[in-house]
């Protein structure tokens, strides 16, 4: 699958004034929007999706002078569906395009999980997939007795542990870090990642809430000074010491 990002309202892509820009800035052109999936679509022999939002404002004083509209989201999403795509990812806010950082726009506007829920009990020939303000089992399961998909960013990275299945929880914490450090050697040895601190970031959080667990993070971050050196021995030093 390959996934065109027309949600994304960071700071570089807010600063692309001339032409149609990209990320959330798309979403301002849902048929050049659909021109590019379809152009995918021909040269691809995977599937091609689409992430957004429910809708954009140019700041956020617009969006509290105008509201959020589920029809922005539903002409979009109309207009895209119309090519290729059949599959849309939906984070249940507005994109702020200028005068908020790109932090800010992932809590600043509200959460509109009833336009989702609306597209899907609507268009039900897409397949819908709820992100944005999944924070908790309970927010995982209310989406799921919908019978929508979910993607989760920040609640797996910083809760890891709350997503394990009961074979993980049987297996316990330090299997998880066993058979990713394989994975992590893995990876070093072929070449395909040098980038020791981020080859260890999954890993960071997967103690949270266990005695000595700051600890256990201060000794995995030394491998953000000179992340580029010391290959799979350094990584390997320094995840016995953790």
């Amino acid at each position: 699958e390959i996934n065109l990002n027309c949600g994304c309202p960071s700071e570089a892509a807010v600063k692309v004034r001339q032409g149609h820009g990209f990320g959330a800035q798309l979403m301002t052109t849902p048929e050049l929007v659909r021109q590019c999936t379809e152009a995918m679509a021909e040269e691809a022999e995977v599937d091609i999706s689409v992430k957004c939002r429910i809708g954009t404002h140019q700041t956020l004083a617009d969006l509290e002078r105008n509201g959020d509209h589920y029809d922005t989201l539903l002409s979009f999403v109309d207009a895209v569906a119309a090519g290729k795509v059949k599959r849309f990812a939906v984070h249940a806010r507005s994109g702020i395009l200028a005068g908020l950082k790109a932090s800010e726009n992932r809590k600043t506007p509200p959460l509109h999980h009833d336009f989702v829920y609306r597209l899907q009990a609507e268009r039900p020939e897409l397949e819908v997939i709820l992100n944005g303000g999944v924070c908790s089992q309970q927010d995982l399961d209310r989406a799921r007795q919908r019978g929508l998909e979910v993607m989760i960013g920040r609640w797996a990275v910083q809760h890891p542990w709350a997503l394990a299945d009961e074979h993980t929880l049987a297996s316990g914490r330090g299997a998880v870090f066993q058979e990713y450090l394989d994975y992590a050697r893995k990876e070093l040895r072929d070449g395909r990642e040098d980038h020791l601190l981020m080859l260890s970031d999954p890993l960071r959080n997967l103690f949270a809430g266990i005695e000595k667990c700051k600890e256990y993070r201060r000794v995995i971050s030394t491998l953000g000074t000179s992340p580029r050196e010391g290959g799979l021995e350094r990584f390997e030093t320094v995840m016995v010491e953790a």
